[in-house]
């Protein structure tokens, strides 16, 4: 009986210890290493996403900074070109009203 246990410890033993593996083990290995792959390829497509996200935000933050600045300075430009507008129209008038008054007999 001892014999007999001595012998099934050594084949397990011997099986446990045997590096040969059946196409199923190497075929769940393979699967093993898919999904892991697979796997690290989400949370990089993930971090790329976060990455890409953030710098959209600060760019669209830098854009609408610029665009305020651009729409302040049009702005600045009509007002100018709106006062020099209203000058020479008043200076137009004084003009005429001025030869009308010459043309008039006194």
């Amino acid at each position: 009986m001892i014999r007999i246990n001595i012998l099934l410890l050594s084949a397990l033993l011997a099986l446990a210890a045997c590096d040969n593996q059946g196409p199923a083990e190497q075929a769940g290995e393979e699967v093993d290493e898919a999904v892991q792959d697979m796997s690290n390829d989400m949370d990089d497509a993930m971090d790329t996403a976060a990455d890409t996200a953030e710098d959209m935000r600060r760019n669209a933050g830098q854009m609408a900074e610029d665009a305020a600045d651009d729409m302040q300075e049009a702005a600045e430009e009509a007002s100018e070109e709106m006062d020099q507008a209203a000058d020479e129209a008043q200076q137009t008038m004084e003009d005429a009203a001025d030869e009308v008054k010459q043309q008039m007999p006194q």
